[in-house]
């Protein structure tokens, strides 16, 4: 939650002009679980406000969505005017890490007193998406929805472009071998950044795209049991690591999309 704006950013970027000021959000796409319905598609609405917006609103308005203050019932820190005018533009880009999507009803949490109360969301997973091995589905067309919401509702109107700061995958590796040959991970990125490029020749302006991660590592969630990486480590004493087939067709990639920008 945001309670203090960048005011650190403020002073270095006045020193270093190629000093970014940044703000990074983190969310799935969060699609109403059936169309037709009215409260499905409030529920993903709201989702969507207190998964992303409730850090990019502050960025752009200086101030928290009226839907999160309405619910919060007081609770939630008010910015003073000095901080609202720092907190305006103060980033210039819009970071998102993004690797899921998910389906959205009604909740039944009514705890007046926390978070998920105020949400009230219940999500869910579409049995027909496939899954990454941390039960993650893999939803490219949630890229290309999620960078049009960030673009149409925030960066367009301030001008400024949209960093896919992570995308990535897990992939079960049973061995040395199994890990190395991750077609998987391979064809995750291909349809993610194709995703991407459909947002893009939509009219977003998505300036970077990080994948999640070069080494595997340790995980926030699951510790050393998830492999993300694109050179698969070998937990042992010293550490030995090797190049997946993922690290060398992303390598090519690169090589490609920088030769073809040249030209």
């Amino acid at each position: 939650m945001i309670r203090r704006p960048p005011r650190s950013t403020h002073c270095i970027s006045s020193a270093a002009s190629d000093v970014y000021k940044r703000q990074v959000l983190n969310s799935s796409m969060m699609y109403p679980k059936k169309n037709d319905s009215e409260s499905d598609r409030k529920a993903a609405e709201r989702g969507m406000i207190y998964s992303l917006d409730w850090i990019a609103h502050p960025v752009f308005t200086g101030d928290y969505p009226q839907i999160m203050k309405d619910r919060a019932k007081g609770r939630m820190p008010e910015f003073t005017e000095d901080e609202k005018k720092l907190l305006i533009n103060s980033t210039d880009f819009l970071g998102i890490n993004h690797y899921f999507s998910e389906l959205c009803t009604e909740g039944h949490n009514t705890d007046p007193h926390e978070y998920w109360g105020d949400r009230n969301v219940d999500t869910s997973k579409d049995p027909k998406w496939k899954r990454t091995d941390s039960d993650w589905p893999i939803v490219p067309e949630g890229m290309h929805d999620l960078l049009m919401y960030m673009y149409n509702k925030w960066t367009k109107k301030a001008n400024i472009p949209i960093w896919v700061t992570e995308s990535g995958m897990s992939l079960k590796e049973e061995s040395r071998d199994a890990g190395v040959n991750d077609e998987g991970r391979i064809d995750y990125h291909k349809q993610y950044i194709a995703a991407m490029g459909r947002a893009m020749k939509d009219g977003a302006n998505v300036g970077a795209y990080f994948v999640w991660s070069l080494l595997d590592n340790f995980e926030w969630w699951s510790g050393y049991s998830k492999r993300f990486g694109m050179v698969r480590v070998e937990y042992t004493d010293p550490p030995q690591r090797f190049a997946k087939n993922s690290l060398r067709w992303y390598g090519e990639f690169i090589k490609n999309v920088t030769q073809n920008q040249a030209e």
